[in-house]
């Protein structure tokens, strides 16, 4: 266990580092992809993912364009980005183990906010060097720990799916900030057929740190 979390622990830090906000999330989606790559699920990217129609609060072009040029600097391939570059960005990785049962999904958010990461000395991603990269962007809402979060689920269930019934759908969902992400997921059917959807938020409530606070809404 204690291996598990250094590495769970060591993923979200370099999440944190290349925060985007939403539907610019080059960097972060490839990352996603290569980290699911490795394993046997089947995956969509660009308008497989998401109806471009249904996106609400679409950067402008000059936003798409920067995030386009950091990410190549980053080390995205433009093949790649030709997938995600006009804003469809984000993964769903998709596993049936051929055995009859539910269909579970289960959404991640991936974007970061407008926000300028503080560089004080009591910062601990000052004080342990995963402070934000992208001036003005940061992960001020936790989802670099869903994404770490979610990629954790899909290796568990890959490495138990002999074990396991059903299928499974896993949304890496771009530009949940502001509310703008899910329609346009959700209008491209995703969800049409799914028995049980399951999505979690960081740090909802002031409680201390290690403590879960959990809820349902039907």
């Amino acid at each position: 266990m204690t291996n598990i979390k250094h590495e769970l622990s060591e993923m979200r830090r370099k999440f944190h580092r290349f925060p985007e906000v939403g539907f610019t999330e080059f960097i972060t989606t490839y990352k996603i992809y290569k980290k699911l790559e490795t394993m046997d699920f089947k995956l969509y990217l660009g308008d497989d993912v998401l109806l471009r129609s249904a996106r609400v609060g679409v950067p402008d072009n000059e936003a798409f364009l920067h995030s386009y040029d950091r990410a190549v600097k980053h080390g995205v391939p433009e093949d790649f980005l030709e997938h995600v570059k006009e804003g469809t960005t984000g993964v769903i990785a998709t596993l049936d183990t051929g055995k009859s049962g539910p269909h579970f999904a289960a959404r991640f958010d991936i974007d970061g906010l407008p926000i300028k990461e503080s560089a004080d000395d009591d910062h601990i991603p000052s004080i342990e060097n995963f402070k934000s990269t992208h001036e003005g962007e940061m992960h001020a809402c936790g989802h670099d720990g869903h994404i770490t979060t979610g990629l954790f689920l899909a290796d568990y269930i890959n490495n138990n799916k002999d074990k396991l019934q059903g299928r499974f759908t896993i949304i890496f969902q771009a530009a949940e900030e502001s509310v703008r992400g899910a329609k346009s997921v959700v209008e491209k059917g995703w969800l049409d057929d799914v028995d049980y959807f399951f999505s979690s938020h960081l740090g909802i409530r002031n409680l201390p740190v290690g403590t879960v606070s959990a809820s349902t809404t039907f």
